[in-house]
C-alpha cells in the first residue's frame, strides 16, 4: 500500500509540474502555490481526488490514439502526462503518426567508446527531441549488463562491465534531465532482465 501512495504522489506532483505557471495561485486549488513544498503539494492535491481520480493517475488511458499517456484531471488543474521509449533515442512512444527523430547508436555501441561526455550528448539529443514533441518522460537508459549473448535487449544495455554502464547510464541521464525531460526506470530490467532470451 505505501508503494501506492508513493506512486500516486509521484505522478501528481509531476502532473503538477507540468501545469502552466498561470493556474497557480487559485484559492480553490492550494496545490497549485509553488512556494509550498512539493510533498505538501501533492499531499493537497491527493486529498481533493475522487477514487476514480486516484486510480486514473497510476495508469496509462488504454486507448490506441492516446498511447502512453497518464490522463490529465482538469477539474484539478492536473495536465496530460505523455511517455515515449528510447533505450536509442526518443522513440515512437506507440504513436500512431510519424515521430520523428535521430536513429542514435545503440547504448551497446554508446558505451563501447568509454565516453561518458558522448553519452550526456547523447542524452541531450534524446532529450531535445522528446522535449519537441511534448512529452515529458523517456523510458531509457536500459539499466542493465550484459549477460547472456542471446538476451534480446543486449542493444538496450551497455555492456558486461557494471562500472562503466553505470558510468554511461549517468551521463546520459543528466543530458535527457537538463533538457527539461524526466528518465522513466529502466532499472526495472536489472534483476532478471539480463536473462531474457525471448
Amino acid at each position: 500500500m505505501a508503494w501506492m501512495r508513493t506512486a500516486l504522489a509521484a505522478a501528481v506532483a509531476v502532473g503538477i509540474a507540468l501545469t502552466p505557471a498561470g493556474a497557480a495561485g487559485a484559492a480553490d486549488r492550494p496545490w497549485m502555490d509553488r512556494t509550498l513544498p512539493p510533498d505538501q503539494r501533492a499531499r493537497l492535491i491527493v486529498a481533493a481526488m475522487t477514487l476514480d481520480e486516484k486510480v486514473q493517475q497510476i495508469h496509462m488511458v488504454d486507448q490506441p490514439t492516446r498511447p502512453r499517456e497518464v490522463a490529465g484531471i482538469p477539474r484539478l488543474g492536473l495536465a496530460t502526462f505523455k511517455i515515449t521509449n528510447g533505450p536509442s533515442g526518443a522513440g515512437p512512444g506507440d504513436a500512431q503518426g510519424a515521430q520523428p527523430a535521430t536513429a542514435l547508436p545503440s547504448a551497446l555501441a554508446l558505451s563501447a567508446s568509454w565516453d561518458t561526455g558522448l553519452a550526456n550528448a547523447f542524452g541531450s539529443v534524446a532529450g531535445q527531441e522528446v522535449a519537441s514533441r511534448p512529452e515529458h518522460l523517456l523510458e531509457a537508459p536500459g539499466v542493465n549488463i550484459t549477460r547472456v549473448p542471446r538476451n534480446g535487449r543486449n542493444f538496450e544495455y551497455f555492456g558486461e562491465d557494471p562500472y562503466l554502464s553505470g558510468q554511461i547510464a549517468v551521463s546520459e541521464v543528466r543530458g535527457v534531465q537538463a533538457q527539461g525531460i524526466l528518465v522513466g526506470d529502466s532499472s526495472r530490467n536489472l534483476p532478471l532482465g539480463s536473462g531474457e532470451v525471448r
